[in-house]
């Protein structure tokens, strides 16, 4: 009878999914280590066509009629965290062991962000930064680059099955004529392919539109996201992220045309380790 009971509870407590479905969220544990690696490589094009004097205005204003620029971001941390405190409350450490935008350091190596987390919600709030040249006033950056490391992915805390998606919609934004701000709306979508041993595979699609809102310049967009994401069932985390995406923004008007290509390449591996 001892051992029935002792099954049961430790049955109770392993994740509940199948082969076909399981209950999905999204959260740091107590006592891990996440190591992540984030590697992004975008490449953006510019081409400026026109008649001759739209033409002499972009060589006036020292552009080329055709310009590329290639970025390269590589950005490895690890995160720590320690025991709960009070049954919810626990500290969460960020250390960036290689924060590297086109080989130049973003922040000193081996910075460290301090900050406390609660099993009632997923985003750290940051209490204080280790390097003593970096002030409070001057942490948003680093605070904004800990975020941006960290996924934003907003998993339907229910139970999905294999075939189901989930949609996500975000804003970006881009300057416009006269400090106005043109807002693209970002749709993806999370498709459940599989689950194998505990790790579920979900196919990422991308689609763009153009907020209909009042603007001058009335610009045209296209564009898609293809990707994969690997997620950890057991550790309620991803492990895999990578997506490719492609994007074309373009104003056109009776003498000119400008346009702008950008492709991205991300990869994000996260390793967890239960201490």
């Amino acid at each position: 009878m001892k051992r029935i009971i002792l099954c049961i509870i430790l049955l109770s407590q392993l994740p509940v999914f199948s082969q076909n479905g399981s209950v999905f969220n999204y959260r740091f544990k107590p006592n891990r280590t996440y190591i992540q690696t984030v590697e992004q490589r975008e490449i953006s094009e510019t081409k400026y066509s026109g008649d001759s004097l739209f033409r002499l205005k972009v060589k006036e204003n020292k552009l080329k009629e055709f310009e590329s620029t290639e970025n390269l971001q590589h950005i490895e941390t690890v995160i720590k965290t320690d025991g709960l405190v009070n049954d919810t409350n626990y500290k969460i450490t960020f250390e960036f062991t290689k924060p590297l935008y086109n080989n130049t350091p973003i922040v000193p190596l081996g910075t460290k962000l301090f900050a406390h987390c609660s099993t009632r919600k997923f985003m750290p709030t940051i209490d204080s930064v280790s390097n003593l040249e970096i002030t409070k006033d001057k942490s948003k950056p680093l605070i904004d680059l800990a975020r941006s490391i960290i996924l934003n992915i907003e998993f339907p805390e229910k139970r999905m099955t294999k075939g189901e998606v989930f949609f996500k919609t975000y804003p970006i934004t881009f300057p416009g004529k006269d400090n106005e701000l043109i807002i693209v709306l970002v749709g993806t979508g999370y498709k459940l392919l599989k689950i194998e041993k505990g790790i579920a595979t979900f196919e990422i699609k991308q689609i763009y539109k153009i907020n209909p809102g009042i603007t001058k310049i009335k610009p045209s967009i296209s564009g898609e996201g293809n990707g994969i994401l690997l997620y950890d069932i057991n550790e309620n985390f991803y492990t895999k992220y990578d997506l490719n995406t492609k994007f074309v923004f373009s104003v056109k008007k009776e003498n000119y045309t400008i346009q702008t290509t950008t492709t991205s390449n991300l990869s994000h591996t996260v390793k967890i380790v239960t201490k």
